[in-house]
């Protein structure tokens, strides 16, 4: 059976596309994004994404209302940043944590 899809080329293979980015509208830089929405594309722990905040290497939220937000600017600016220097954050995060954990015990 054929899809939709398969139909409108005439049964050829068409290229896999982001279905999201093809419909979703141009928001620019403007635009502000959750959470979820950020650790999407940096997978880390929430607790994780804060401790980089509070290092100063992650971007700060943006209160609106109730919530916080991310300007996407700012995300996309965090991720195109050297992959050694965030890596030396997260580094330096769970080094921070794991001296907390001993204070704690000690």
């Amino acid at each position: 059976m054929r899809t939709p899809i398969q139909s409108l080329s005439g049964g050829a293979e068409l290229p896999a596309v982001n279905v999201l980015a093809a419909t979703a509208p141009d928001l620019g830089d403007v635009a502000y994004v959750k959470l979820p929405n950020v650790l999407a594309a940096f997978p880390v722990s929430p607790s994780t994404w804060y401790a980089l905040i509070r290092h100063g290497v992650a971007p700060e939220p943006v209160k609106l209302g109730s919530g916080s937000f991310w300007r996407t600017s700012e995300v996309r600016a965090f991720l195109a940043r050297d992959p050694a220097e965030i890596s030396e954050a997260l580094r330096a995060v769970r080094n921070a944590r794991k001296a907390g954990q001993r204070g704690a015990t000690a």
